[in-house]
C-alpha cells in the first residue's frame, strides 16, 4: 500500500475482526453492519456464537456503525448502545437490452412470477415453491439463484418444485435484468436481514411485489406491494390465488414500487450518503 488511506469502509459484521488492526494503524472506520447475521438459520451454534462476538466488535470498535434500515438501527441502539448512520441500497436499474433469456426459457412478458435469492432456508424458496405448487391456475414461476455449500437443501427444493417450475441458475447483468423487467410479480420470502437489495431492484424495475411481512421488508416497501404471512406457505398461496382475479395489481403496485424507489432510493443519494459519512469520518480521525 503505498499511501494510507484516509479511511475503510467495510461490509458485514464478519469483517469486524479487523477493526483492532485498522485501529492500531490509525486508520478510521465505517462499518455497514448488513443484517443481524447470527439470526441466520444456515449457521450452527458455533457459527452464532462466532457472529454475535463480531456484531460486539463492530460496535465497540467502529468509529461509526452503518444500518441498512431503521428496524437494525433501532436494534444496535437498544442492545449495544450506538447510534447508527441509516444509509440503505439503491434500486434503481438501467433498463435491460433485449429479450434472448426469455426466449431462451420460453417466457412471455408479464406471463411469469420470478424468486431471486440464495437457496438457504431463511431466505425460504421451499415455501415459495410449495405454494405455487398448491395454486390452481399458475403462471410459471422462475427460480433465480443457488447455493453451492447447500446441496441437498437445494435437491430437497427441486422434488418440491412443480412442473411450471424452471430454475435458471445463477444469473447477472444484463440477464437478470431481462428477467426481472419482464416478469409479472416478485416473490420474496426473506425472513431475516436489512434492506434487501434484491426487494429494491424489483420495485425499481416496477414490478408488483409479494413479500414476506416482517418490520425491515414492511419498512422498504410501505405500500408499495402486497405483504404476505405469518402463515408461511398458506398465507403466500392465498395471496398468490388473489392475484389470479386481480389483474389490475401488476400495473398499480408496480407504478406505487417504482415511485418508492425513485423518492427513498436512487443509488445517486446512496453513494452521496457514504460519501459524505466517510469525509467526516476521515476529518474527525479514529
Amino acid at each position: 500500500m503505498k499511501r494510507r488511506p484516509d479511511v475503510a469502509l467495510m461490509c458485514n459484521t464478519a469483517n469486524a475482526c479487523f477493526l483492532p488492526l485498522l485501529r492500531a494503524a490509525g486508520i478510521p472506520t465505517v462499518l455497514n453492519v448488513d443484517g443481524i447475521e447470527w439470526q441466520r438459520r444456515k449457521w450452527g451454534r458455533g457459527a452464532r456464537g462466532v457472529h454475535l462476538l463480531a456484531e460486539h466488535l463492530a460496535a465497540a470498535w467502529a468509529d461509526r456503525v452503518v444500518a441498512d434500515a431503521r428496524f437494525i438501527a433501532r436494534y444496535y441502539r437498544e442492545r449495544h448502545g450506538v447510534v447508527p448512520a441509516q444509509i440503505a441500497y439503491g434500486g434503481d436499474l438501467p433498463t435491460p437490452a433485449g429479450r434472448a433469456l426469455l426466449d431462451e426459457l420460453g417466457l412471455k412478458e408479464g406471463g411469469y412470477d420470478l424468486c431471486v435469492c440464495r437457496f438457504e432456508p431463511e431466505n425460504r424458496p421451499l415455501t415459495v415453491v410449495r405454494a405455487h405448487r398448491r395454486l390452481q391456475h399458475p403462471f410459471p414461476l422462475v427460480m433465480v439463484g443457488g447455493a453451492p455449500y447447500a446441496r441437498r437443501y437445494q435437491e430437497a427444493l427441486r422434488r418440491e418444485a412443480g412442473p411450471q417450475v424452471r430454475f435458471a441458475g445463477f444469473r447477472f447483468g444484463n440477464e437478470y435484468r431481462q428477467l426481472l423487467f419482464h416478469a409479472r410479480a416478485f416473490l420474496y420470502a426473506g425472513e431475516v436481514g436489512g434492506t434487501h437489495p434484491v426487494l429494491l431492484e424489483a420495485m425499481g424495475a416496477g414490478r408488483l411485489v409479494l413479500y414476506h411481512d416482517t418490520p425491515e421488508n414492511r419498512e422498504t416497501v410501505g405500500d408499495a406491494g402486497i405483504p404476505f404471512g405469518p402463515g408461511g406457505m398458506e398465507a403466500l398461496q392465498t395471496v398468490w390465488e388473489e392475484l389470479q382475479t386481480r389483474p389490475e395489481w401488476p400495473r398499480l403496485y408496480g407504478t406505487r414500487a417504482r415511485a418508492r424507489v425513485q423518492k427513498h432510493f436512487r443509488w445517486d443519494r446512496i453513494t452521496d450518503a457514504y460519501d459524505d459519512l466517510l469525509r467526516q469520518i476521515a476529518v474527525a480521525g479514529p
